[in-house]
């Protein structure tokens, strides 16, 4: 099993590494960070003056995955890999679609950080994929730091029929009367809540 962590030169990048590596820790999937570099296609058929330009691209997005890489904790294995796309979005899509390594089983990344400290603020790039991969998507609030492993996941579905909401918690599935999702994973509590027509969430680290 693997992860596809989107990895870029902000902190945004350091979070989706940071919970990658958590998640890591209680499933033992590996971590493939990729980094997205614009399209090599040449402009023109029999010259393309920018050459150089990828090679300067190619090379700064190698120093990238080694800042990376370097911040992954210890005994969690990642690799690196440059995918080149026409967006940050289709190329994480296509990592994580990749036939040679297989299907991900997960997309991480980082999330749009004006925002308080472990709070979620959905960029571009998170709502795009939200909308867009057949894969789950995770998303690293603001800040967030590594933790050894999940305690507590509380998967919250809609009202479609046959959907049945279910709390798991140290091996156990309890059915939940309410829509809600909880989530531990760090010495804090912070709140968020999402409502829409199919169901409430609630999201809580503590």
């Amino acid at each position: 099993m693997r992860y596809v962590v989107g990895y870029g030169p902000r902190q945004r990048g350091v979070d989706g590494i940071n919970l990658a590596a958590t998640l890591s820790r209680s499933s033992g999937a590996t971590l493939d960070l990729v980094s997205v570099l614009p399209s090599d296609a040449p402009t023109f058929h029999r010259y393309s003056p920018d050459q150089a330009f990828n090679a300067e691209i190619e090379e700064q997005g190698r120093e990238w995955l080694d800042d990376g890489l370097s911040r992954v904790p210890e005994g969690v294995h990642a690799e690196g890999y440059l995918r080149r796309a026409d967006s940050i979005t289709q190329g994480l899509l296509d990592s994580a679609a990749d036939p040679d390594r297989g299907e991900a089983a997960l997309i991480v990344v980082g999330t749009y950080h004006r925002v308080r400290s472990g709070r979620l603020g959905l960029g571009s790039l998170a709502d795009a994929l939200l909308h867009a991969s057949a894969v789950p998507v995770a998303l690293a609030p603001a800040e967030y730091r590594c933790h050894a492993g999940v305690t507590r996941i509380t998967c919250a579905v809609g009202l479609r029929p046959r959907s049945t909401p279910q709390r798991w918690s140290n091996g156990q599935k309890r059915p939940l009367r309410r829509f809600r999702r909880w989530t531990v994973l760090s010495d804090r509590v912070i709140r968020s809540r999402t409502r829409c027509r199919a169901c409430t969430s609630t999201t809580v680290r503590s």
